[in-house]
């Protein structure tokens, strides 16, 4: 192609540049504009369009210098500043982009777009408000402009205005019904007003549209999941990243489905493709962490929480998971300078200030540790279920002055066993008390019955009280330190039924009937941890005078079947099965020791001062302490733990040399 001379060839291979331009044949295009340039080398419009050309081929610093070049010869052309802040946006440099489109908008009061640019702008700046405005300009200006309405629709969804951001994404679609992106953030929208089967349908139409539009995928799969279709959600997901691998959205909630469904090993590996889209994803290092922690390795979940502090040194969650982390490490006093941290960033953060309380109880620091008990119901890690009876005032320890007080058990049996001992306590200063049990305690803690106290159990109706109190929080109501844990309670249990032990042969030692109990329950969140299996019991059994009887109600009991023939251990029976906490209790005083991992057992053996020997791994449960063999809640209570997460073979071990020692 020669160059034309004359200022009219120029002018007319500047408009064969444009025309190309706007067929997409931007090589044909760029070539044009660069003759322009040769014969005119301040020719405004061919710089400028020449720069939008490198911005649409994503080479912004280039487009914004031929830009600058066309402003300094022709500031007064709009559109050389509206596109010009398109670049600056692209560069995120925001404020610019926006004093950008604010000097096409003096120019030309009327350009809806450059008001609709200048609301996303301001959008991305936090300027909610203006952005707002801008956009109600634009449309103002020009009720058919889709764009504006769309992205006014996700500000308002952002603002949670949720009927107005619908109302603006269905005008947007009654003016263009076949826009694919609009049908899948009106997806958004119906998924935010808890409307995900309309959602999924929005997403269809979307795909119907644009198949090959990742967004409306994920969008998709975001419904599936909230329709509780976590495998078809996945199905949307793998669809969304074939088509658009980098997409981060879709890794990161294709990683939230597989934790969802126990899959920690396959979301860890979500986890690790999301940070090979966006390696500074705060919350992704901290969710690494955390499965990293679940999946039993604890120092890299470490080595994960550490990088999310380094890229945010104020991640509350990094620190909160960091204390999770080395509480399962047996680190405590860490763990709760690392709650401290947390809490300290984010006051309100539940699941750490409740984590920090069991952190704190176990250490035995009472005083600080009751007193953030309490964050216990709003916490996501709480499973106790909601708290009840809120009809009634909640009792935050003021006298009694002749008022009922209603203690209301709140977690498991064993809580509740273990807690009732307040019951006297509370009638000693006053308080009328009822007392609300699970129906399989009922029976034996009827016992506490009198003129002061009423039992009820939680499926019957209840007596007038003035103010409530849950039983696991009364010992902070009350000050309790360890000095002043009340004792267990004492209640009447009928004697034991006559039981016939196997007849030692002479100069045998006695026969000792040792119960055992081995598992928990499976639901229970550390049962993993907890619980043994039968076999780990048997080498006792071969132990000289050792008579093993089985305390194993439900869960676990089916392992007897399992035994070999030449061990002996005496089953309870189907009486026992069935049979109540009052029965269990009777049975209990006939045996000479009781042996149990983690469970109810534990605490109604030590409530009826029955020796009971308890198994406990190397993080327990709060209420044992650390680093001791006696438990202040119960006087007749051994604790033998794991030296290190999983030994159970070093508590065995132990076990067998103490029955030895005591002579079998």
């Amino acid at each position: 192609m020669s160059i034309p001379g004359p200022q009219n060839e120029i002018e007319t291979l500047f408009s064969i540049g444009l025309s190309q331009h706007q067929a997409g044949n931007l090589q044909a295009a760029e070539e044009c504009y660069r003759r322009v340039i040769a014969v005119n080398p301040l020719h405004p419009d061919a710089l400028h369009f020449l720069g939008l050309l490198h911005y649409q081929c994503g080479q912004q610093d280039h487009a914004l210098k031929l830009m600058d070049m066309s402003l300094s010869l022709s500031p007064d052309v709009p559109a050389y500043h509206s596109n010009r802040g398109n670049v600056l946006k692209q560069l995120n440099r925001l404020e610019e982009a926006a004093a950008a489109y604010r000097a096409a908008i003096r120019l030309q009061p009327g350009n809806a777009m450059a008001f609709s640019n200048l609301g996303n702008t301001l959008s991305a700046l936090g300027q909610h408000d203006a952005a707002l405005a801008a956009y109600e300009t634009a449309v103002e200006i020009s009720p058919g402009h889709a764009d504006a309405h769309i992205n006014r629709s996700l500000l308002l969804l952002d603002l949670g205005r949720l009927a107005e951001a619908e109302d603006a994404i269905v005008t947007a679609l009654r003016l263009q019904p076949d826009n694919a992106v609009a049908h899948t953030n009106h997806a958004l929208i119906l998924m935010a007003r808890k409307r995900p089967q309309e959602a999924v349908e929005a997403c269809d139409t979307a795909l119907r549209l644009r198949p090959d539009l990742a967004e409306a995928h994920s969008n998709r799969g975001n419904a599936l999941f909230d329709l509780n279709r976590p495998d078809q959600a996945l199905t949307a997901y793998e669809d969304a990243l074939r088509l658009q691998p980098g997409f981060a959205d879709a890794h990161r909630n294709r990683a939230r489905v597989l934790k969802a469904q126990g899959r920690t090993a396959d979301a860890l590996a979500a986890y690790d493709a999301l940070l090979e889209v966006s390696p500074e994803d705060v919350q992704t290092h901290c969710n690494r962490g955390a499965a990293l922690a679940e999946l039993g390795r604890p120092d890299e979940a470490l080595t994960a929480f550490a990088t999310a502090l380094s890229l945010q040194p104020d991640c509350a969650e990094a620190y909160s998971n960091r204390g999770f982390t080395l509480m399962d490490l047996g680190r405590v006093p860490e763990a709760v300078r690392a709650y401290r941290a947390a809490t300290a960033l984010r006051p309100e953060m539940a699941e750490a200030r409740f984590n920090l309380s069991m952190a704190l109880l176990l250490l035995g620091d009472f005083k600080a540790g009751w007193a953030e008990y309490d964050w216990r119901w709003t916490s996501r890690g709480w499973s106790g279920g909601a708290p009840r009876h809120q009809d009634l005032p909640a009792w935050t320890g003021d006298a009694a002055q002749g008022r009922t007080l209603l203690a209301w058990a709140e977690q498991g049996l064993g809580d509740t066993l273990q807690f009732a001992r307040y019951v006297p306590v509370l009638t000693a200063q006053g308080w009328q008390v009822v007392l609300e049990v699970q129906p399989a305690l009922l029976p034996l803690l009827s016992a506490l019955n009198g003129p002061d106290v009423q039992v009820i159990a939680t499926d019957t109706a209840r007596p007038a009280a003035d103010v409530q109190c849950p039983l696991l929080s009364l010992p902070g109501r009350l000050g309790t330190v360890e000095a002043s844990i009340p004792a267990p309670l004492s209640l009447p249990v009928p004697p034991p039924a006559d039981r016939t032990s196997p007849r030692p042969e002479a100069g045998d030692p006695p026969v000792r009937r040792i119960g055992i109990v081995w598992q928990g329950n499976p639901r229970h969140h550390n049962d993993r941890n907890r619980s043994v299996p039968l076999s780990r019991f048997l080498p006792l059994a071969r132990l000289p005078g050792v008579s093993l009887v089985s305390l194993q109600k439900g869960f676990g009991a089916e392992q007897l079947q399992d035994i070999p023939d030449d061990i002996r251990i005496e089953d309870t029976g189907a009486d026992y099965e069935t049979g109540g906490f009052t029965e269990t209790a009777s049975l209990l005083r006939g045996l000479d020791l009781v042996i149990t991992v983690d469970t109810a057992m534990a605490h109604l053996a030590g409530t009826l001062g029955v020796p009971v020997w308890v198994l406990l791994p190397a993080m327990p449960d709060w209420r044992w302490l650390t680093d001791r063999d006696d438990s202040p809640w119960y006087p007749s209570m051994r604790l033998l733990r794991q030296p290190a997460p999983g030994d159970w073979d070093s508590v065995f071990l132990r076990l067998g040399q103490s029955l030895t020692a005591a002579g079998g």
